[in-house]
């Protein structure tokens, strides 16, 4: 009987650690990880994959047909999912894989802010790395 009551408090406490190491972590609203630009959705899916690549996110999955893009910033990873909104404009958003949205919106802010900064800026030195 001890043993399963200290079984019960051990998963108690576990379960509780783990929901006080999430709120320590900024929460950011869904809504502040989607964004309409004036684009097609070929261009805005390549510059989202140059400002992944110039703010230093590791890009682990790249599915240009779908229009998707799977990269990390330090242990989370996230997705970036680029679709055509109607005839000139596209819309990106950028969610958690692990649907957890306990993470600092400047990681959304800055993918968008680069993209805003070049908008009309050619695309040049996009570099990939095979990690494998």
């Amino acid at each position: 009987m001890k043993k399963i009551l200290l079984l019960i408090i051990f998963l108690f406490v576990s379960v509780l650690g783990a929901e006080c190491n999430q709120s320590k972590l900024p929460y950011t609203k869904a809504s502040d990880c989607i964004k309409t630009y004036n684009l097609p959705s070929e261009h805005l899916f390549w510059r989202t994959l140059a400002s992944i690549n110039a703010n230093k996110f590791s890009v682990k999955t790249v599915q240009s047909r779908s229009g998707y893009i799977v990269f990390e910033v330090g242990q989370k990873e996230f997705l970036a999912n680029i679709v055509q909104a109607d005839a000139g404009s596209s819309l990106i958003k950028v969610t958690p894989v692990d649907n957890s949205y306990y993470f600092s919106s400047n990681i959304v802010n800055n993918l968008f802010n680069y993209i805003t900064q070049n908008l009309n800026e050619p695309l040049q030195g996009l570099v990939m790395e095979n990690k494998r």
